[in-house]
């Protein structure tokens, strides 16, 4: 979702235009230069008591949030010039693109966050097979393509992995948020 923002900010000031090359290279140098730093920048782990329990929770520097930043708005900046190319044949596709995402993130979250604690963690080696059978899914479409031609189970291969891979990786979001708290 911050990609996609950076994305449309570099759009709005008409970076694509003017300089493509600054876009893609700038922004493939600042992902990789922000994502190498974050993983190099360890974060703080701090120990507390709640409720009779031993919590451990994990406090980011100022600095790690900025590279992290940094590497997320590098992804946006690298696509502009594809998106810019998307913005001119329909103006509404990126800021529709972001509200959705943003309704499906921030609903599987408040689901995640609403859930008993350790309630989801049973969902992980599902969800993990579920992705793999996605992948196993587009394979077998691309393999029978190659072999005999377009026929109906490859367009069914394909079209099914946009509506399964909604809900799985809606579910992954979910699995997510609640193994982070």
């Amino acid at each position: 979702m911050g990609a996609l923002t950076a994305s449309q900010l570099a759009i709005s000031m008409g970076l694509p235009i003017t300089s493509p090359g600054f876009c893609m290279f700038g922004g493939i140098i600042a992902t990789i230069g922000g994502f190498f730093g974050t993983f190099k920048t360890q974060p703080e782990y701090i120990s507390y008591q709640e409720k009779g329990e031993n919590v451990i929770k994990a406090v980011n520097s100022p600095l790690r949030l900025g590279l992290f930043g940094l590497g997320i708005s590098g992804l946006g900046l690298s696509a502009s010039p594809f998106f810019m190319y998307l913005a001119a044949s329909n103006p509404t596709i990126l800021p529709a693109a972001i509200g959705i995402s943003s309704a499906i993130f921030g609903s599987a979250s408040v689901y995640a966050l609403m859930q008993p604690k350790g309630s989801l963690l049973s969902w992980g080696s599902s969800l993990r097979g579920a992705l793999f059978g996605i992948i196993g899914l587009q394979l077998a479409g691309m393999l029978t393509g190659m072999v005999m031609g377009p026929n109906l189970f490859t367009h069914i291969c394909h079209r099914a992995d946009t509506f399964i891979g909604l809900g799985v990786f809606s579910a992954l979001v979910a699995y997510d948020t609640h193994v982070a708290i």
